[in-house]
């Protein structure tokens, strides 16, 4: 069914930025085709076909055409009825109904992958609980990796709170905001350096005067040095991330992504180089230390009551 002409050839593919709440024509179309090509496998057919969209429509609570028996299904079941509903569907609809074909119909999470990656679509079928398949934002995985991956013990909870928040601003379904993931992905980073710096009696106010201070007194490697200056300047001359613009950034939500690990990278970096400058605060129980007393043998041993006390 894919094997024709125009798509040997590629010619209804556009590159393009990763789309959001948006399922193409084409897609839907191409989901359509790849299940007839599963359901035609099968010796009935018609009521597996008929099954699947009955199954569909109730996973998006739609109506559906109801047909009883065998008989009845295959006199007045028509291809088009399945057509309608995933062209009339809504966007997170055609989602839910792909999870449905994944997880209770004939689709694989490989299949239907490629059909996203083909039309860059910016969602994912990935495994989920108990071999289940769910779909996700693209790239969720390896974004909530990322914040799992900061080191232990950053003592600075904002720095924290800004990563986990440039990771929600790529994989929220419904608030995709790359230039604030940007944002936040850099202001991360200046916070901890301020903190970072401020442990060696050292200021700085911005992430531009960490990188001075970094430079003067030589608290690091030029080169480390260089690559998070570069990583400030990006963020400074970026429009309407840095700074307030008249107009949107051309910047992708792969830039966003670069710019979430670059972050966990720096911050990891400088918290493992601050060896126990930086640690997150333990809470410990006070001891009591007991009294000690002579043994009779010139030793010392602990006693219950006071020194001197039988």
């Amino acid at each position: 069914m894919f094997e024709n002409f125009t798509r040997r050839h590629h010619l209804d593919h556009f590159e393009s930025d990763l789309q959001y709440e948006y399922v193409p024509p084409a897609l839907r179309y191409d989901l359509f085709k790849l299940l007839r090509e599963h359901c035609s496998e099968e010796d009935t057919a018609t009521i597996r076909e008929y099954c699947l969209y009955r199954g569909a429509s109730i996973a998006v609570s739609s109506d559906y055409y109801r047909l009883y028996g065998q008989d009845d299904i295959m006199e007045c079941y028509t291809p088009d009825l399945f057509v309608d509903l995933l062209l009339k569907s809504k966007w997170h609809e055609v989602l839910s109904i792909v999870e449905f074909l994944i997880n209770d119909g004939p689709l694989s999470r490989k299949e239907v992958n490629t059909l996203f990656e083909y039309h860059s679509v910016g969602y994912e079928a990935e495994k989920a609980f108990a071999g289940s398949v769910k779909v996700v934002v693209k790239y969720s995985a390896l974004i909530a990796d990322n914040e799992r991956i900061l080191s232990s013990g950053i003592p600075f909870e904002p720095v924290v709170e800004a990563i986990s928040a440039a990771k929600t601003a790529l994989i929220d379904p419904m608030n995709i905001d790359v230039a604030s993931s940007v944002a936040l992905s850099v202001t991360a980073v200046e916070a901890y350096l301020r903190g970072w710096l401020q442990a060696k009696g050292l200021k700085a106010a911005t992430l531009g005067d960490a990188v001075k201070a970094l430079k003067k007194q030589s608290l690091c490697p030029s080169h480390i040095v260089e690559s998070l200056e570069h990583f400030y300047i990006y963020r400074n001359r970026t429009e309407n991330v840095g700074h307030g613009a008249p107009k949107f950034a051309d910047i992708t939500r792969e830039d966003a992504l670069l710019c979430n690990e670059m972050a966990v990278s720096f911050i990891n970096y400088f918290h493992r180089r601050g060896g126990s400058i930086l640690t997150k605060p333990t809470v410990t129980k006070p001891t009591v230390k007991e009294p000690l007393t002579l043994d009779g043998q010139g030793g010392v041993s602990p006693t219950i009551g006071p020194a001197g006390s039988n």
